[in-house]
């Protein structure tokens, strides 16, 4: 299985979206050989927008540099990496990582409500799916401390938007300090896979029961992406996941802690 297997002391995670090439080099501004991809998703835009997992078709060959082995033109790629330098420059690891994945309505240049967090909490991540309704494009949005950023923490419970998102959605990556709000774990094996939905339960390599989902994504459907919501969970079982509610048809994306690495 691809992605972090092996637990780190420390993550520095990234969600970069990038445009994607014709098996050749494209920038991913920050990443070094040094870091670590966890996991690569290859989005098509469109009217008939898909998500697949192309992971093992993407791989690390310089500074800020990555290299595809297939046709992703026309297209983008959504890299999920670590960055293990520890440059000063660069986001530097949390080594009581609290990480929580919150999905908000995007707002016209203004505050919007996000339960729980604080002005002491790091955003790691930001993306941006237009529309609501129809996904037909994804973005990353620039977060603190990018001047003049996208997004913000602004307040407890409140972010702020600088641009108009009316319409979309976006889903918000961050740690929250308050370890006692979720478990946090010192030592992290992160592991982000797409599986297909089901009525029930689905297979899924390697998750045992004490391992922890830290966040599910419900994307209708698999073939032409129409939504995304959080109103469908999972639960780890042994090589499995089970579903709360029948996503027949559709695609999951589950975010989990190997607690075995």
């Amino acid at each position: 299985m691809s992605g972090m297997n092996q637990a780190v002391s420390a993550l520095a995670p990234h969600f970069s979206v990038i445009d994607g090439v014709n098996a050749t080099t494209q920038t991913l501004t920050g990443i070094s050989p040094d870091d670590t991809i966890i996991r690569v998703f290859h989005f098509t835009p469109g009217a008939t927008a898909t998500l697949v997992d192309v992971t093992t078709h993407l791989e690390i060959t310089d500074d800020d540099e990555i290299t595809v082995d297939a046709d992703y033109s026309s297209d983008q790629l959504l890299v999920v990496w670590h960055d293990g330098t520890q440059d000063p420059d660069m986001r530097q690891a949390i080594t009581t990582l609290c990480l929580r994945f919150t999905l908000i309505d995007g707002v016209n240049a203004t505050t919007q409500t996000l339960t729980g967090i604080t002005e002491l909490d790091v955003l790691l991540g930001a993306l941006h799916f237009s529309t609501k309704a129809s996904i037909t494009a994804m973005a990353e949005l620039t977060l603190p401390p990018t001047a003049s950023p996208d997004l913000s923490i602004t307040d407890d419970d409140e972010v702020t938007f600088s641009f108009d998102a009316t319409n979309d959605q976006v889903l918000v990556i961050w740690n929250d300090s308050d370890a006692t709000a979720l478990n946090s774990y010192g030592t992290l094996a992160l592991q982000i896979d797409l599986v297909d939905g089901h009525a029930t339960e689905k297979a899924l390599t390697g998750i045992l029961a004490e391992d922890v989902v830290l966040w599910t994504g419900h994307f209708s459907l698999k073939t032409d992406i129409a939504t995304l919501d959080a109103a469908i969970t999972a639960t780890a079982a042994a090589a499995k996941v089970t579903y709360s509610a029948d996503c027949a048809n559709d695609l999951m994306m589950v975010v989990w802690l190997d607690r075995s690495a």
